[in-house]
């Protein structure tokens, strides 16, 4: 039998194809494509032309005209869907049986929790602190108040709670835009104690172990009068010093100190070093997944005149690092196609003489956190990651952590000064959820910060991992999602989806619609 939704998709795949070449359709006109305009480029010899690159002016009014009489066009004919109002409906019940949604959990050192959390039917995520897991949660930063005071949609884009959790820096942005003002509130009294920091771009604070101060990044003055091609170019990363913030130096960036050979695209994240007397400036060369890192005193960071060391660059192949006492611990794909983990040691790390501590093999690395018990180390098993615990003693070997069940695994937040480490885990059939697992544990608690939605775990739907093998003998990882009293038996109804770019495994991503409908008789 086929679901309603089927029987929608196949409708509108009928008529959609045909719209191109359509004056009108269903009744609804729809307008002709505007006249071209030609504009012609000459790279290196070769003439490009664009005939449509007007249309990118989106403030000329015959380019605006044209793109509402398309939108109303389009939503005209998508009302005539047969059945359109049951599906929307249908939509709507199935996004709001989850009550809530939350994400980017934090802790600090005395045991509280920041995190942002949305209710089904808002529209911003707010920020929230607990004073422990169990305690009622304090609504700290709700963006709606600003949007209704200003008549500009904000949006909070990042937070960064101080060590102690006394303070908490956040960035707010307008009007969807990725680049906001960094603020910092007391979370005791909420009053701001800093002047705000404009020019941020998608940047958390990275706080001083004292919480007297933090290291951040912002775009060059006047940004936005830059060519297009050059507005998030020379970002630099400043000092804070809470008592003196009209202070602020400039610690990292291209072209401000000599030894620093990065393009003026890169950005980095500058953190002090836990346990050393060391700040590390962390270096993202624009889309490369190959960083950098450079060293330098800490004592001279503060004071704005650092002298830099290298310890690696994009040659080494290096995705992540994470810092305990003395050691450094480090990702690499460099002779490690699916990446090693190995040791190198502080105050002078040397890539050329590291300590493997995690050697490559048939699974991918995908990502490491240091913690006061040891390393945890994510690792693909096909589609799922499993989740492992390494001390830090050399030589000692990996240990499993038992997961309550298959799916993707991440380290949502691990530091080196809180014991254990706050996980998200999800899958095909599991709506993602916030564990902890203690220093000494085996088996990851939930974390309970908003009631399971309906679909969240539906007993009836199974998500099976397999591998199967390629023409060339390379065994793909297949997830296969259905009912759970389906029989095997080759005559089921099948969609089937592949990626493959970029070297991905797809994870685990629940999917509360599909579910819907599985549970619907989308397959039988």
């Amino acid at each position: 039998m086929m679901s309603l939704s089927v029987r929608l998709f196949a409708t509108a795949a009928w008529f959609l194809p045909s719209l191109a070449a359509a004056g009108s359709f269903a009744g609804v006109e729809v307008p002709a494509p505007l006249a071209p305009r030609p504009v012609v480029d000459t790279h290196w010899g070769v003439r490009i032309e664009d005939p449509y690159r007007f249309l990118e002016t989106t403030s000329d009014p015959v380019v605006q005209k044209y793109m509402r009489a398309q939108a109303d066009a389009a939503n005209a004919i998508l009302a005539k869907i047969p059945g359109r109002d049951r599906l929307l409906a249908r939509i709507k019940e199935i996004d709001e049986a989850s009550p809530a949604t939350v994400s980017n959990v934090r802790r600090d050192e005395r045991g509280g929790l920041f995190y942002l959390k949305r209710g089904a039917k808002e529209s911003q995520f707010k920020l929230y602190r607990r004073d422990s897991p169990q305690a009622p949660e304090k609504l700290l930063i709700d963006p709606e108040v600003v949007s209704k005071a200003t008549g500009t949609p904000h949006a909070i884009s990042t937070f960064s709670p101080s060590p102690d959790g006394r303070l908490v820096a956040y960035v707010l942005s307008p009007g969807g835009a990725e680049i906001g003002a960094m603020r910092v509130l007391d979370t005791q009294t909420g009053a701001e104690v800093t002047p705000a920091i404009d020019r941020i771009r998608s940047a958390a604070a990275r706080w001083l172990p004292d919480a007297s101060g933090f290291f951040y990044s912002r775009l060059a003055e006047s940004y936005e009068k830059r060519p297009r091609a050059e507005r998030f170019m020379d970002e630099r990363n400043y000092f804070r010093r809470l008592a003196e913030p009209a202070k602020d130096v400039a610690v990292f960036g291209a072209g401000l100190h000599f030894e620093v050979g990065i393009e003026r695209s890169a950005s980095a994240e500058v953190i002090a070093v836990p346990g050393q007397d060391l700040v590390a400036a962390f270096v993202s060369h624009g889309v490369d997944r190959n960083r950098s890192l450079y060293v330098a005193e800490k004592a001279a960071v503060l004071e704005g005149r650092p002298r830099w060391r290298k310890v690696f660059g994009k040659a080494d192949q290096v995705k992540e690092v994470a810092a305990f006492g003395d050691t450094l611990y480090v990702l690499t794909a460099r002779d490690a196609p699916r990446y090693r983990v190995i040791a190198l040691t502080w105050p002078s790390p040397d890539i050329s003489f590291p300590r493997t501590v995690i050697e490559t093999g048939d699974e991918v690395i995908v990502d490491i956190a240091a913690a006061p018990e040891g390393l945890y180390v994510t690792r693909r098993q096909g589609a799922a990651k499993q989740l492992l615990r390494v001390p830090h003693a050399p030589g000692a070997k990996p240990q499993a952590i038992d997961l309550p069940f298959a799916g993707n695994v991440n380290l949502a937040n691990v530091s080196p000064r809180i014991p254990g480490a706050l996980l998200t885990l999800g899958g095909w059939t599991r709506a993602a959820r916030h564990f902890v697992l203690g220093p000494n544990d085996k088996d990851p608690v939930a974390l309970d910060l908003v009631p399971a939605g309906r679909f969240d775990a539906p007993a009836n739907i199974a998500s099976r991992e397999v591998k199967v093998k390629s023409h060339d003998g390379v065994e793909i990882p297949v997830s296969i999602i259905s009912r759970a009293d389906v029989k095997l038996d080759g005559s089921n109804p099948t969609l089937l989806y592949g990626y493959g770019a970029y070297g991905i495994v797809e994870e685990p991503a629940f999917n509360p619609r599909l579910l819907a409908w599985l549970e619907a008789g989308g397959v039988r």
